[in-house]
């Protein structure tokens, strides 16, 4: 799994790597995907007393953890 960048200069960058991996693994497509979202982080929950943080889908996550 890698995530796709969506939105910045690495996205065309991933999908490159995305390719060569499936043609490297053909018998392992089920298993081959790139995220929906840029980052991992974007997957989490992340919560704060009773307060739950939600994120949009392509927004750097790591830049809002020094405000938690």
């Amino acid at each position: 799994m890698i995530d796709s960048d969506k939105g910045t200069d690495e996205a065309k960058q991933s999908q490159r790597h995305l390719h060569r991996i499936r043609a490297k693994y053909p018998w392992m497509q089920a298993h081959i995907h790139a995220t929906f979202k840029r980052e991992i982080e974007n997957y989490l929950v992340f919560k704060e007393g009773k307060k739950t943080h939600v994120f949009a889908p392509y927004e750097d996550v790591k830049q809002h953890m020094y405000d938690f």
